[in-house]
């Protein structure tokens, strides 16, 4: 049976005026927040992937995303599992009201 490593999201998205496009910036770890970072995981949603740097942070542009708008993310790495599903949908923030 194969040994799952499971990884956890911390999320920031946020919008500024336009015409400046949402921008979701985030973390990987492993098993918890205060784990180590997961490194060359995929992270993606509406637009292609990204991988991890090696502190386990991406950043995703949403061009067409407005505050108040859902986005779903997917995170795949081999042999790990995402712990905390919930995560994975965010509501876009405008950056003036945080």
């Amino acid at each position: 049976m194969p040994m799952w490593h499971h990884i956890l999201l911390r999320l920031l998205l946020s919008t500024a005026t336009q015409p400046e496009p949402a921008v979701l910036r985030g973390v990987v770890l492993l098993n918890t927040l205060e784990g180590p970072p997961v490194i060359n995981a995929e992270v993606s949603s509406v637009s292609s992937p990204k991988a991890t740097d090696n502190s386990g942070c991406f950043e995703l542009p949403f061009p067409n995303q407005h505050p108040g708008e859902d986005v779903v993310l997917t995170v795949h790495k081999e042999g790990y599992v995402v712990v905390h599903e919930i995560m994975l949908t965010c509501t876009v923030k405008d950056r003036a009201r945080g």
